[in-house]
């Protein structure tokens, strides 16, 4: 259960990067 809740914290915090980098790429594509 332990390693479960590790890994859903990462994936949630890849997913966010995943949401910062998309963000920037748009600002840059529509700058």
């Amino acid at each position: 259960n332990r390693y479960k809740d590790q890994l859903s914290q990462v994936t949630g915090r890849g997913v966010s990067v995943i949401g910062v980098i998309c963000n920037y790429a748009v600002q840059l594509w529509h700058g």
